[in-house]
């Protein structure tokens, strides 16, 4: 039922953003960037009233959490993919700037994404070891985790492409 709320939440705002995209001339190529990006987070924000993630504070700490439905959450995280993939094949004239890697090594980036990524986790985890779980939103369910991971992991490579892809290498 939330996934068909999603959707008819979604269509008549998608409807736009693909109809003004479509008539933009690909010589505007900033402003195609910006309606994509705006699609994006109408996407992210049609998910709050549906309370498919709850943001809350308490005291000095915020937090995240989202629905407890993990069919919802892969499927919200295949449906970023898929829209990554869209926008990727549909603007191959702004994909040969993409810079996936940085250096020759892709190994070696991959280890060194790896390491930052661990040692923001444990930034965070130290932050956060003196604060009750109560304080932070309680606690995660485990079966949880593998589709919070596919939708942290797909709909951040969304908005890698859009704004470190698209819009970065446009400036």
């Amino acid at each position: 039922m939330l996934l068909m709320d999603y959707f008819l939440r979604l269509l008549p705002g998608l409807i736009v953003v693909v109809a003004i995209y479509l008539l933009v001339p690909q010589e505007i190529t900033v402003l195609k960037i910006f309606v994509l990006i705006f699609g994006f987070i109408f996407m992210q924000d049609a998910m709050t009233p549906l309370n498919a993630w709850v943001i809350g504070v308490n005291g000095n700490v915020l937090w995240l959490r989202f629905i407890e439905d993990a069919l919802i959450l892969i499927t919200i995280g295949l449906l970023s993919l898929l829209v990554t993939l869209l926008i990727c094949f549909s603007n191959r004239y702004l994909t040969p700037n993409f810079i996936w890697f940085k250096t020759n090594s892709k190994s070696r980036s991959l280890f060194i994404g790896t390491l930052v990524a661990l040692l923001i986790a444990i930034i965070f985890m130290l932050t956060y070891l003196f604060i009750p779980i109560q304080d932070r939103g309680g606690e995660v369910a485990l079966h949880l985790l593998l589709s919070l991971l596919i939708l942290a992991l797909f709909g951040n490579i969304l908005e890698e492409v859009l704004f470190r892809g698209f819009f970065q290498n446009y400036l």
